[in-house]
């Protein structure tokens, strides 16, 4: 049925019957308008503190929504925090606070993967790597008592638990997201922008454009004839080199899933080079160059290491690092060159040889750094016979080569475990190392492109071999259990309660 238009009479009474528009609210909006400015106006002295708390609040809202950046910036990001100057409470209170975030960001990726927490907690505790974990911190908590340096083992237990511990189960109890490929994608995405962003801050110090990146003194500089060495963003070069480290093994990483271009790889780690050389810092540089080796032990990533992937990945990357050498100052070259030489041979020729004691060529043979960790060997073997089976006790070990509770970090993970903890600690550890190598394993042979997560286990093992200590050693912990996150997600079952299909 055609209806007639409307003439003038109707056409008014419609708009007499229609609702009046409320869209617009003149009051209202002259309210809101007016509460904005008495808010502006309140808070005018303190306005950076309101703009700071809006930027903050939008990190958390995407970090709540993207897990997989929160957990890159627990990781790789803290030290960009370091320009706010938070003083040591703050910044305790910062990293709790970020560390609470990762409960509900969890709880909402797991929501988002139509997971369910209790399914996705029952089904970790159930991996052995896990109940390691826990079983090695329960042990430095049983043997504190008996440690003759307390003060020190209570520092390392309180680390190992909110260092260690946290950033164990963060990935580990994602596991279920991490059946996607996409998510680990862009678990490595989160990584690389991150650590991008550090790398960004070291390079601009660098050159000199911002001095107030720096740390507040040089970090092993002053001394006549020894340069400082490179750090920023208030850490120092150790630190420092293993989070480039990392960084360039997540490009190379990148480019094997075919995120980046292998020579874009290479461009972007070009800046990584000379600042990790600058560093000093040989047991992050020597980790570096070993871990691709580190892949001959897993059987699905044997193709990896083939001549056409090695050129197409790790041959970019290595002209990148000597062209980085190339145009470093002639004193900063010659440094670096004596650094890495410096070998136990070279630390024994400088020890000898007096006459080269007067030169700086003397100088860099004669490492102080090998014959202090040659010295604590020699000492540590000795503590090592008194103290097996069961260990001195947690945080034992400078107290029993020094006879001080003091801090001293052994340079050997394995060393520390067995004079501390004793047969108990050794074992744990290295049944924790062997459950995620078999792990990595099962990974590699079906999906080759995962050999990049057990490169970047096997060279946090490897750094932990000639520096820190059990706490002191968080890579190795998150790269451990990511590892076996995405085993666990690529072993369950499609049909499992709880789990996606």
């Amino acid at each position: 049925m055609n209806r007639e238009a409307p003439g003038p009479d109707g056409h008014a009474a419609a708009c007499a019957e229609a609702p009046p528009d409320e869209s617009v609210r003149p009051a209202a909006f002259l309210g809101i308008l007016l509460a904005v400015d008495a808010a502006l106006v309140l808070l005018l002295d303190k306005i950076g503190w309101a703009a700071a708390a809006l930027a903050g609040a939008g990190v958390v809202a995407f970090w709540l929504a993207r897990v997989e950046w929160l957990l890159a910036f627990l990781l790789l990001g803290l030290p960009l925090l370091w320009p706010l100057g938070l003083r040591p409470a703050a910044s305790e209170a910062t990293y709790f606070g970020i560390c609470a975030l990762l409960f509900p960001a969890t709880w909402l990726a797991l929501r988002a993967s139509r997971s369910s927490w209790r399914a996705s907690l029952s089904r970790l505790l159930s991996e052995p790597a896990a109940l390691l974990v826990l079983a090695l911190a329960l042990l430095l908590w049983v043997r504190l008592p008996a440690s003759p340096a307390p003060e020190y083992g209570a520092g390392k237990l309180k680390s190992f638990l909110i260092a260690n511990a946290i950033l164990f189960f963060a990935p580990a109890l994602l596991w279920p997201v991490w059946r996607e490929r996409a998510r680990v994608d862009r678990l490595l995405r989160a990584l690389l922008v991150v650590g991008g962003l550090f790398v960004a801050a070291g390079a601009v110090y660098a050159l000199g454009w911002a001095d107030w990146l720096s740390r507040s003194e040089p970090y092993g500089g002053g001394a006549p004839g020894v340069p400082g060495r490179l750090g920023w963003l208030g850490i120092d070069p150790i630190w420092t080199a293993r989070a480039l480290a990392v960084w360039i093994v997540l490009l190379a990483w990148s480019a094997a899933r075919r995120l980046l271009r292998p020579w874009l790889a290479a461009t972007f780690a070009f800046p990584a080079f000379p600042l990790l050389f600058a560093t000093g810092s040989r047991g992050p540089l020597g980790a570096l160059l070993l871990a691709p080796l580190a892949l001959l032990a897993l059987p699905g990533a044997r193709r990896l290491l083939r001549l056409k992937n090695l050129v197409r990945l790790l041959v970019p990357l290595a002209l990148a690092a000597a062209v980085a050498l190339l145009l470093l100052p002639g004193e900063d070259r010659d440094r670096l060159l004596a650094t890495v030489l410096r070998t136990p041979l070279g630390s024994i020729v400088g020890a000898t040889g007096a006459e080269m004691s007067a030169t700086i060529e003397g100088a860099a043979l004669r490492d102080a750094s090998v014959l202090y960790r040659v010295q604590i060997i020699e000492r540590g073997l000795t503590a090592l016979r008194d103290a097996l089976p069961w260990g001195a006790g947690t945080g034992g070990f400078p107290a029993l080569l020094f006879l001080r509770d003091v801090r001293l970090y052994p340079h050997n993970i394995e060393a520390e475990l067995a004079i501390e903890l004793g047969l108990p600690g050794l074992a744990l550890f290295l049944a924790f190392l062997v459950l995620v190598w078999r792990r990595a394993r099962v990974l590699a042979a079906r999906e080759p492109s995962h050999a990049g997560l057990f490169a970047l286990f096997a060279m946090a093992f490897l750094n932990a071999q000639v520096s820190g200590d059990l706490s002191g050693n968080a890579l190795l912990w998150f790269w451990g259990g990511a590892i076996c996150a995405v085993a666990c997600a690529a072993r369950a079952p499609a049909g499992e309660p709880g789990i996606r299909a």
